[in-house]
């Protein structure tokens, strides 16, 4: 990279600097979390609940940034789904699948600084599916 008076990108003002920071160093990080932490506790819980890893797969991952007042990112909403075909028009007592909801929030929280919002981990049990929202930082907050 060229630098000059000391920046990386060679711009002194705006926020380059530290979007080009961000790029190198933390959204890398943050990547991972999601990716290599987070799912995998997830899927440790569901194999753990379920006995096998065949009875569910992975739905839909979407992932929103959130800027601060200079427009920098600072953190990941997280959504990640999978589905569960065995808890697909669940009759049975209402209090197990809250149970199983606590169980992989509880798994899920092992990743950390991540932040669960109230209802981070949702069961449909008409459907099967299961979504987890979750909050990770990008950078020191």
């Amino acid at each position: 990279m060229n630098q000059q008076d000391g920046h990386v990108t060679g711009f002194a003002q705006g926020n380059a600097e530290r979007w080009s920071y961000i790029i190198a160093s933390y959204l890398p990080q943050a990547w991972t979390m999601v990716i290599k932490t987070v799912d995998p506790l997830i899927y440790a819980a569901l194999i753990e609940l379920l006995g096998s890893n065949q009875k569910f797969k992975k739905g839909a991952a979407q992932i929103v940034p959130q800027f601060d007042q200079t427009k920098c990112i600072i953190a990941l909403s997280v959504s990640l789904s999978y589905v569960v075909p065995d808890w697909a028009n669940f009759s049975g007592n209402p209090e197990a699948i809250q149970a199983d909801q606590r169980y992989i929030l509880q798994k899920a929280q092992q990743a950390g600084s991540i932040q669960f919002p109230e209802g981070s981990v949702a069961i449909n049990g008409k459907t099967g599916g299961l979504t987890v929202n979750f909050r990770v930082p990008v950078g020191p907050q």
